[in-house]
């Protein structure tokens, strides 16, 4: 892992990439995953989301412990799907999502940690976001794969009004 430092107080936060591993960041109180993206020389620029007209990356305020995750954008394609029923059923990592909600029951004794799963094979569980990650990875390469914390209640998060 890659130490980078960039101020003596204040938040830390892991930035995983596929393409250059994990490297752990120290911003100021406040920071935005804008200034991460810029600190670690990435792209700020997220074209689907807004908040209130401003990019999310400009308005999530980042809090120690957190880690964020670069996903390359997969190529543009066409999209075939003409109901909602089609397009759902082409989302790549289906078959995991239903994986992980068919285990959910009989997971109870491992909430909180994380589950790595590829298509109907659930490959192992682990107590961080980061390790389960990097197994990923190791065992898959890019994936798809799905990393899921174990929760019997899923938070809702409320981004306000969003625009597409």
């Amino acid at each position: 892992m890659t130490m980078a430092s960039t101020a003596k107080r204040g938040v830390e936060v892991t930035l995983l990439r596929p393409d250059l591993g994990s490297q752990t960041f120290t911003l100021p109180e406040g920071a935005t995953l804008a200034d991460l993206l810029r600190e670690a020389g990435g792209g700020t620029q997220a074209k689907n989301i807004l908040i209130d007209g401003r990019p999310l990356e400009e308005v999530l305020i980042l809090n120690s412990g957190m880690a964020v995750t670069v996903v390359p954008e997969p190529p543009p394609g066409p999209r075939t799907g003409s109901s909602r029923d089609d397009v759902i059923g082409d989302f790549p990592l289906a078959e995991e999502v239903a994986t992980y909600e068919a285990h959910l029951p009989g997971w109870a004794d491992r909430e909180g940690q994380f589950v790595l799963i590829k298509g109907r094979d659930v490959l192992g569980f682990y107590p961080s976001y980061e390790e389960a990650l990097e197994a990923g990875y190791d065992q898959l390469g890019l994936g798809p794969f799905v990393v899921k914390q174990i929760l019997a209640d899923e938070p809702i998060y409320n981004l306000g009004r969003v625009e597409f």
